[in-house]
């Protein structure tokens, strides 16, 4: 089913997880970005400024107690024109004797005759100098209007010691790393949802065309490995676990019972991309199919990056490469390899080509394979990826059948069956698929596993 229509059992939380945990050097990247960036532009256009305080109390002559606090009250707000007038600015400037640019806020505090005065400029000395002078010269400006009303000085003002304001590109810094890493993570999830790739075992029975041969569980790599780095998980290695060796061993079943009953012996591995797990699991079939009594030829085919040496011990220099046997300068007999440990037979390439078109020679590996065939049971191919190169077709051409491995929400849905219909015009058979590094159980949350490169 070759289409784009999205389906909701396709999209796993283990997937979006793993999307966001992909995405998450960005994410902090640029989420440190963001706090630095708006830091450091805080601090260049932030002028700081120093506020200076005082209190003061309204009392009308001629009234007293309660209706004495009643015009205090409404009178508060006019006082605190007064205050914040122009004549006001003049005044205190000349008191100074210069120019301070600064503004006074006045404050009524409610059901009182309170007023709070606020002086706030860019020098903490003139915010002093500047609310002293509105105190001192208050009256005269006052005085022709509100001749009965008089000021007390409830608090007196004070030198700031620290500024009163922040930079807002400093203060909001947070909440914009904040909005900018959700906005990443959903971009991740997008991209995740967006994303035209195999996302679940039954996204895969839905999208591709051909038999789902099986899947192979995600793997946890083990601390060891780490230190002991041997190249792809194979079924011999002591890294791997029981459901990565069962999950290829019934495989290897599937594959081994449809080329017996078409009478096939030349098996093709391939992927799309690179890192899908092909080396690993071409190797690690050929090992399930030694272990019931096969005749296998494992055959390292990728000529621009062989990795099947990687998944056996170190040869020593100078053994023949599957290139001597095309060139015609040593027989297969020759240059096959035993791996005592698996009893499958072995031809490495041992040199990487960037043109591989130089060596190959059709007609010398037709004839290879067919004298391999009369030999053993099976024999199995481990190609470059489909997208790479052009020698996984003719690595088809001489195939009977083909295998091609897919990792889970890793290569377009539309370049696998495409390459289906290119092994079907090639081979004229393709066994089905391999899906590589599946979460075994999708719908239940994410569990981080190493995906078998190669």
């Amino acid at each position: 089913m070759n289409n784009r229509n999205l389906m909701l059992q396709d999209i796993t939380s283990g997937g979006i997880i793993n999307e966001i945990k992909n995405f998450l050097p960005v994410i902090i990247m640029l989420g440190l970005s963001t706090f630095l960036i708006m830091t450091g532009l805080g601090k260049l256009t932030y002028t700081p400024e120093y506020s200076s305080k005082a209190t003061v109390a309204i009392n009308v002559k001629g009234y007293s107690g309660y209706s004495s606090l009643i015009v205090s009250t409404d009178m508060a707000s006019v006082f605190s024109d007064v205050f914040e007038s122009d004549a006001m600015q003049r005044k205190i400037n000349e008191s100074a004797g210069h120019n301070i640019n600064g503004k006074i806020v006045c404050s009524p505090v409610s059901e009182t005759n309170l007023i709070n005065l606020t002086v706030t400029t860019s020098n903490p000395g003139d915010s002093y100098l500047f609310l002293q002078m509105a105190l001192a010269n208050y009256n005269e400006i006052s005085g022709r209007i509100f001749s009965n009303a008089v000021l007390d000085v409830v608090q007196e003002p004070s030198i700031p010691t620290s500024p009163s304001s922040v930079s807002p590109l400093i203060t909001y810094r947070y909440i914009a790393v904040a909005v900018v890493v959700c906005c990443l993570m959903l971009i991740a999830v997008l991209r995740y949802i967006m994303r035209f790739t195999v996302k679940s075992v039954s996204g895969a029975v839905n999208q591709l065309d051909g038999n789902i041969l099986g899947f192979v569980p995600a793997e946890r790599k083990k601390e060891k490995s780490k230190k002991h780095d041997t190249g792809p998980f194979v079924l011999t290695s002591s890294l791997t676990s029981m459901n990565f060796t069962e999950s290829v061993r019934m495989i290897s079943v599937q594959i081994e019972r449809h080329l017996r009953e078409s009478e096939m012996k030349v098996l093709l591995v391939s992927s799309i991309n690179e890192h899908e797990g092909k080396t690993s699991l071409a190797t690690s079939i050929a090992m399930a199919l030694s272990e019931k009594g096969k005749r296998v030829i494992l055959i390292d085919g990728d000529f621009r990056r062989p990795t099947v040496k990687r998944a056996f011990k170190k040869r020593s220099e100078g053994d023949c490469s599957l290139s001597d046997v095309i060139g015609g300068r040593v027989l297969w007999q020759e240059a096959i390899r035993t791996d005592k440990k698996s009893g499958i037979h072995v031809l490495f390439q041992e040199k990487a080509f960037e043109d591989p078109t130089e060596i190959i020679n059709i007609s010398a590996i037709k004839e290879m394979l067919d004298s391999m065939a009369k030999q053993v049971d099976l024999i199995i191919i481990d190609s470059s990826p489909v997208s790479v190169s052009r020698e996984a077709e003719m690595w088809m051409q001489v195939s009977d059948s083909a295998v091609l491995v897919v990792r889970q929400d890793w290569s377009d849905v539309r370049a696998i069956n495409d390459a289906v219909d290119v092994i079907w015009q090639n081979c004229g058979d393709f066994s089905g698929f391999v899906l590589n590094a599946f979460e075994s159980n999708n719908s239940l949350g994410f569990k981080k596993g190493a995906a078998y490169e190669g």
